[in-house]
């Protein structure tokens, strides 16, 4: 339901028809007042101006809206002339013509439901009495030229008469004076154009050659003419050049022929043709042997002659099979190898690989072995590769896996890696499967227990840097979790974490057994201890003598936050404060009932962007069916630490290989 309103203009001012320099367009004031009587403080309404032509319901001349918002007392400011045209223009308003009168609409709401207030005379304000009785201004600048009229019609030439006799040529009289200009006329049609006069008459009195040219002076008739210098004749052969010379004026003075030694003729690139008399006597600056080449012989450079000599070559013997890398079987016969390649993969033992370079054994237990010492088959010295057998466990009782490495090192050793890996991308990636469907089954890819006695032991050790250049990132433990499963986690940690850089996240919450159902559900609080992705900021402010005082927001506010709520404190007085317009544009008013009032406000905010629109925090959730009457924290509600959720997830369900030293064991 909308609010009764009256509308009060306080000031009016319009300037038209002026010669000074005004402004286009003129303020107008109004304050909006509810059915009572008391201001409408703080608000954002819709005002629509109308310019009535000759009445108050004359035609609209001209109309445009605007969205202001009233100050503490319900005080508004709008510029005539500048708001959101909606018929017309205000440079087209013939302010000369009949009286104009204004009619205003307001909509409370600052939407588009506007209700007439009625409409008033337009009046002349300063500007309009200054244009009328102060002194004349300055001329504006010329307009442009007109257009050029028609041209008129040429008048007719008069016959000319019979030539005479030249006679000799008279003095040059004086020139007679130059006649008064006429007053230039006002720039209008061009007039037409009159008669052209008679052509001018004469004669040529005297021609000279010039450089290049034969013939001498004279004023009535003669000769120019350009000498022949040249000789004639038929120049160039095939074994002469013809020479040109020519002067100045580009004419050619003197031919000759120049004789061209074929020898000396610099060749590029393929030769071709017959030559009997051609022959290569050096290489890129070597002389090539002139002994003559047998079967089977090549050029070879000879360091002791430091020429080209002709070398026999032994070739081989080639036989075998399409797809087989060749390899010496002798030292004069090349055969199969033991690598087949198959497209673009390599198989060592097979014909058929399964990954780039693939590698299979039937007669051994393993298919490669890397050794630091002993080469025996049942100690694994860096690498086990692949095992495709059947089984549970392999034969020794430890658990199968794609990778094992284990070091043994005397007690003085600082330190032992029982696998370490340098690559351009992955140094050890491990790859565990399983086809069981036992919910007790835990498969790892890679397995890393640290044991030691002293010092700092890691199970798993990470450290990432730069070689010479500038990497984009550099991560010394990175996790990516896969889908699909019913909880996915980059890390699962037991116990305290420690961070001694900063910590950057997208989000994070706190997750407990709920204490009102601790086996059935969690629950869950957006860091700062809320449900809600909440941002606080704060800060002091202190009102104007006006008592108000604006408080400005960062840049990214408004974007980033909703759902705002505000706390105003006074310091050092007591007063009454509050908050007189809300957060918009990144900032917000205090207002104060008496000036100069120290505030200390603290606001706070609900995140909106896309990532906690799309990750909210759900409180209070119910724990997975596999994890019902378990515990986050069993120990401290006094549960067995078998009730722990992710105690599956401890070493204790992984085997030591059982044929090594006590010491890998314990």
């Amino acid at each position: 339901m909308k609010k009764a309103l009256t509308i009060s203009a306080l000031l009016l001012f319009m300037s038209i028809l002026s010669r000074a320099q005004s402004p286009n367009s003129f303020n107008y004031q109004g304050v909006v007042r509810n059915s009572s009587g008391v201001p409408v403080a703080s608000s954002t309404v819709g005002l629509r101006l109308s310019v009535h032509d000759g009445s108050a319901s004359g035609s609209v001349v001209y109309e445009e809206t605007f969205s202001p918002t009233t100050n503490a007392f319900g005080l508004y400011n709008v510029a005539v002339g500048t708001g959101t045209v909606v018929s017309g223009t205000f440079a087209g308003i013939n302010w000369a013509t009949g009286n104009k009168y204004m009619e205003v609409a307001l909509d409370p709401s600052g939407g588009t439901s506007y209700t007439s207030l009625g409409a008033s005379q337009l009046l002349s304000v300063p500007y309009a009495l200054y244009a009328t009785n102060g002194p004349v201004g300055p001329a504006g600048p010329a307009g442009p030229t007109g257009p050029t009229g028609a041209t008129g019609a040429t008048g007719a030439t008069g016959p000319a008469g019979a030539a005479g006799p030249a006679g000799p040529t008279g003095a040059t009289g004086a020139t007679g004076a130059t006649g008064p200009v006429g007053p230039t006329g006002a720039t209008g049609a061009t007039g037409p154009i009159g008669p052209a006069g008679p052509p001018g008459t004469g004669s040529v009195t005297s021609v000279t050659a010039g450089a290049g040219l034969s013939g001498g002076s004279f004023t009535t008739s003669g000769t120019i003419s350009m000498p022949n210098v040249g000789t004639a004749g038929t120049y160039g052969s095939a074994t002469q050049v013809p020479v040109f010379t020519t002067d100045a004026q580009g004419r050619v003075t003197a031919v000759t022929n120049t004789p061209v030694s074929i020898s000396a003729v610099t060749m590029g690139g393929d030769v071709t043709g017959a030559s009997s008399s051609c022959t290569v006597g050096k290489i890129r600056g070597v002389t090539v042997s002139s002994t003559a080449p047998t079967a089977n012989q090549f050029l070879q450079y000879s360091s002791g002659t430091t020429s080209w000599v002709p070398t026999s070559v032994t070739i081989p013997s080639v036989s075998g099979t399409v797809n087989y890398v060749p390899m010496f079987t002798s030292t004069t016969n090349i055969g199969n190898s033991a690598l087949y390649q198959n497209g673009t993969k390599v198989g060592l033992g097979t014909t058929a690989p399964i990954a780039t370079f693939g590698v299979t054994s039937t007669t051994d237990t393993m298919a490669g072995v890397f050794l630091t010492s002993s080469p025996t088959v049942s100690q694994f010295g860096v690498v086990d590769v692949e095992y495709q057998g059947t089984a549970s466990t392999a034969s020794g009782g430890f658990d199968p896996v794609a990778i094992r490495g284990i070091a043994l090192a005397a007690p003085s050793s600082n330190t032992t890696e029982g696998v370490a890996g340098f690559g351009t991308a992955a140094g050890v990636e491990g790859y565990g499967q399983s086809t069981s469907s036992s919910s007790a089954t835990i498969v790892s890819g890679v397995f890393a227990v640290g044991k030691g006695n002293a010092g700092s032991v890691h199970g798993v050790e990470g450290v990432a840097s730069s070689l010479t250049g500038t990497p984009n990132t550099c991560v010394s433990v990175q996790g990516d979790p896969a889908t699909g499963a019913t909880l996915n986690y980059s890390g699962y940690f037991f116990g305290d974490v420690y961070v001694g850089g900063t910590l950057s996240k997208a989000g994070g919450t706190f997750k407990i057994d709920d204490p009102t159902d601790p086996e059935n559900k969690y629950l869950s609080h957006s860091f700062v201890e809320s449900p809600d992705m909440m941002n606080i900021y704060n800060g002091n402010a202190t009102t104007g003598t006006d008592g108000h005082a604006t408080v400005e927001l960062p840049t990214y506010f408004d974007a980033l936050n909703k759902d705002f709520r505000y706390q105003l404190t006074v310091i050092g007085a007591p007063a009454q404060v509050y908050i007189s317009k809300e957060i918009a544009g990144n900032s917000f008013e205090i207002t104060s009932t008496i000036p100069n009032v120290k505030v200390s406000w603290q606001v706070t905010g609900v995140r909106k962007d896309a990532w906690a629109n799309a990750h909210r925090v759900v409180p209070q959730t119910e724990k997975e069916s596999f994890n019902k009457g378990k515990y986050l924290d069993a120990k401290d509600l006094g549960k067995p630490a078998a009730a722990q959720i992710g105690a599956e997830f401890t070493n204790s369900g992984h085997k030591i290989n059982s044929d090594q030293s006590s010491a890998a064991k314990n």
